[in-house]
C-alpha cells in the first residue's frame, strides 16, 4: 500500500511539475547577430507558451559595447510605458489578454568594436491580476564590427578556400583560392600520367594542389626488326617496341614472289594466242608454268583497195605484219550535192572548183544588176512627188494672190 501511496505521490509531482513548466512560458530575443560599429541593430522579443495576461513588463540590460536607442510595444493596451534612463516598460489594460508572438521591440546603437560579441538581455514578467505566470529572460550576443576591416593575410581554411580574420573586430573574411599557372613537376609519357603543381598566390596562405596531366599518345619507338621473313609465296612480318612503355607496333612485309631462272619457252605467243613458259625459281626451287601475252597485231599503213564514188563506197585494207592477217575500213561515198551559195555563204566558204566560182560570180552579177535597177526605180519615183507637190504649192499660191486682187 504505502509503494502504491508513492507511486501517486510521484506521478502527481511530475504532473504538477509539466503543469507548471508548460504554463511558464519562454521567450526569445531575434535579429542579427552582428552589427557594424556606429550602427543600429533592432531585436524583437517574442513570447511563446505563456497562459492568457493582464499586464506585463520587460527590463533590459546589455554590455558597454551598446548604448539603448528606443523601446516600443508590439501589442496594444491602454497603458504603455517605456522608460529609456531605467531600461524597463510595462504594458497594462491589454486588448488581448493573448501575450503570445511579438512583444517588444529594442533598438540599440554600436559604440564599440568587440569582436568576442555584446550580450544583450531581455527580462519579460507576465501576470494575470496579482499572480505573476511568466518570468523569463531572453538573451542574445552580437558582434560588433568594423567599418573599414584591418585584414591580415589569409590562412588556408580547405582545398577550396582560404580566410581571413580582422584584427580589429575579429570578421573572418573566406575566399576561394587564386591558383598561378602551374608548375609541371612531372611529364607525361605514353606510360605514366605527368603532373601539375599549384600554389595560391592569395598573401600567407599556403594552399597547393596537383593536377594529373593525361598520359599521351606518342611513343618512341625503335628499329623494326623482322620477326619473320618473307618466302616467294607467304609474307613476312616487323615489329618494333617503344622504349618507354615497349608497346610493340607491328606490319606485314609482302611476299617476294618466285624468281625464275633458265626460263623456257613451251609455247610462243601471237599476235591473238598467249604463250606459254616454263622454269624454276632461284630462291625456293619450285617449277611452274608462266603465261607469256598475246603480242596484238602490228598493223601498217592502209592501201586503198577501192575508190569510193559518187554512188558506191570504197574501201581500204590494213594488214599485220607480223602474220599477214587484214582488216578492212569502209571509205563513204563522194558527196556530190552542188548546192549553190548565197552570197554571204560565199564570204564564209572558200570555193573548192572553178565551176563553182563561176556559178557564184554570175549569180553575184545578177543580184548586183538587180539591187541598181530596184534603187534607179526607187529615184524616179521620188523626183515624180517632188514634182507633183511643188505644183500643189504654187497652184495655192496663185489662188491666194487672185482672191487679194478682187478684194
Amino acid at each position: 500500500m504505502k509503494k502504491i501511496i508513492s507511486l501517486i505521490t510521484c506521478l502527481v509531482l511530475m504532473m504538477t511539475v509539466c503543469i507548471t513548466a508548460s504554463a511558464a512560458g519562454s521567450s526569445t530575443l531575434n535579429g542579427n547577430g552582428s552589427v557594424a560599429v556606429g550602427s543600429n541593430i533592432e531585436l524583437t522579443v517574442n513570447v511563446k507558451d505563456c497562459a492568457d495576461a493582464s499586464s506585463i513588463a520587460v527590463a533590459i540590460t546589455f554590455d558597454d559595447g551598446f548604448e539603448l536607442v528606443s523601446g516600443s510595444w508590439l501589442k496594444e493596451g491602454s497603458i504603455k510605458v517605456f522608460d529609456t534612463a531605467k531600461n524597463k516598460g510595462s504594458l497594462g489594460g491589454l486588448a488581448s489578454p493573448n501575450v503570445n508572438g511579438n512583444l517588444f521591440k529594442l533598438v540599440l546603437k554600436a559604440k564599440t568594436v568587440s569582436a568576442d560579441g555584446e550580450k544583450v538581455n531581455v527580462n519579460v514578467i507576465a501576470k494575470n491580476g496579482s499572480n505573476e505566470i511568466l518570468n523569463v529572460n531572453a538573451s542574445k550576443t552580437v558582434k560588433i564590427t568594423c567599418t573599414t576591416h584591418k585584414y591580415g593575410n589569409y590562412t588556408k581554411k580547405d582545398a577550396n578556400n582560404h580566410t581571413r580574420t580582422c584584427s580589429e573586430c575579429g570578421n573572418v573574411e573566406t575566399k576561394a583560392h587564386t591558383w598561378d599557372k602551374g608548375t609541371v613537376t612531372k611529364k607525361a609519357t605514353c606510360k605514366e600520367q605527368g603532373n601539375t603543381h599549384y600554389t595560391c598566390t592569395a598573401s600567407g596562405c599556403d594552399a597547393t594542389k596537383d593536377v594529373a596531366i593525361a598520359k599521351t599518345k606518342t611513343h618512341s619507338y625503335g628499329a623494326w626488326t623482322v620477326t619473320k621473313e618473307a618466302t616467294c609465296t607467304e609474307k613476312g612480318a616487323q615489329e618494333r617496341v617503344c622504349s618507354i612503355c615497349s608497346n610493340k607496333e607491328t606490319k606485314d612485309i609482302a611476299a617476294l614472289g618466285h624468281k625464275f631462272a633458265n626460263a623456257k619457252v613451251e609455247k610462243e605467243a601471237t599476235c591473238t594466242e598467249a604463250g606459254k613458259e616454263s622454269g624454276e625459281c632461284t630462291v625456293c626451287g619450285q617449277k611452274t608454268t608462266n603465261t607469256i601475252k598475246a603480242k596484238g597485231h602490228s598493223f601498217g599503213k592502209a592501201v586503198v583497195t577501192k575508190e569510193a564514188t559518187e554512188t558506191e563506197t570504197g574501201l581500204k585494207t590494213y594488214t599485220c605484219s607480223v602474220c599477214g592477217e587484214k582488216k578492212e575500213e569502209v571509205i563513204p561515198v563522194l558527196n556530190t550535192e552542188s548546192e549553190v551559195p548565197t552570197t554571204s555563204d560565199t564570204a564564209d566558204t572558200d570555193a573548192t572548183s572553178s565551176d563553182a566560182n563561176t556559178d557564184v560570180d554570175v549569180d553575184a552579177d545578177a543580184d548586183a544588176d538587180a539591187d541598181a535597177d530596184s534603187s534607179n526605180e526607187g529615184g524616179f519615183n521620188g523626183k515624180i512627188l517632188i514634182i507633183v507637190i511643188l505644183a500643189v504649192v504654187l497652184v495655192g499660191l496663185a489662188v491666194v494672190l487672185i482672191i487679194k486682187k478682187r478684194k
